[in-house]
């Protein structure tokens, strides 16, 4: 990709496009830059594309052991790419080797390789059409909440739909949720790692959300104002 731009701005003026000394029609200026920068965008989606269905590639061949690296991490370094950008990659390589349909959805810019790797999870034969029907146009939260609520099978879950979120945590991170799930155990049960996650971001909100912060004090200002007027409706007593 970084290649593809290089050559692009060895062979593209940008004197030509912001000499003050020339007064040049400024919408055709413009609209060659746009037209120029909407097709090395097209080019990207092709090599980033490429790049994507390499790495499934690597990945359905156990690349990393067959190239004597050892762990996927060793093959992601060696390709330049952290840990986490290569199985991201490798996620939505896999899907799109396996359901090859999705590939022109990307193509034509109706969904994007960060919303086909959201879908490794959850795809089957039995809910692909489901899935290649309804992907175009959506965010990717939107894609998150259509892979929780389509079954394997195709057929949509009516209850509260579950979202699978991934954690990669270091032995010190671990250490900080194993510590969290401690102090919650003191009520007399263990609580699971969801339990802890979500009680522990809850306790953040409370104490940093500007929009509760705002909630609790319109509350005691209605309070206060309540109790004001009650105070001058009170009955004088009698002397």
């Amino acid at each position: 990709m970084l290649f593809y731009a290089a050559n692009e701005f060895s062979e593209f003026n940008l004197a030509q496009h912001f000499d003050e000394t020339r007064e040049p029609d400024v919408r055709i200026r413009m609209h060659e830059l746009y037209l120029r920068t909407k097709n090395v965008v097209a080019r990207e989606r092709v090599i980033s594309l490429e790049i994507v269905l390499l790495i499934g590639l690597l990945e359905t061949q156990n690349a990393a052991v067959n190239l004597g690296l050892g762990k996927r991490e060793n093959l992601a370094r060696s390709l330049g790419l952290t840990e986490n950008a290569y199985w991201k990659r490798a996620q939505a390589g896999r899907v799109l080797i396996a359901f090859p349909e999705f590939i022109d959805l990307v193509k034509r810019g109706l969904t994007h390789l960060s919303h086909i790797s959201v879908l490794a999870a959850k795809i089957t034969k039995g809910n692909a059409a489901v899935f290649h029907e309804e992907l175009p146009g959506k965010t990717e939260r939107e894609v998150r909440e259509l892979v929780a609520s389509v079954n394997k099978d195709g057929s949509r879950n009516e209850s509260n739909p579950l979202f699978d979120i991934r954690l990669r945590l270091t032995k010190e991170q671990l250490s900080i949720l194993d510590r969290a799930r401690e102090v919650l155990s003191a009520t007399g049960r263990v609580p699971s790692e969801e339990e802890v996650i979500l009680k522990s971001l809850e306790d953040l909100l409370e104490k940093r959300d500007p929009v509760r912060k705002a909630a609790r004090a319109k509350i005691r200002v209605q309070k206060k104002e309540a109790s004001a007027e009650g105070s001058d409706q009170a009955p004088e007593l009698s002397q």
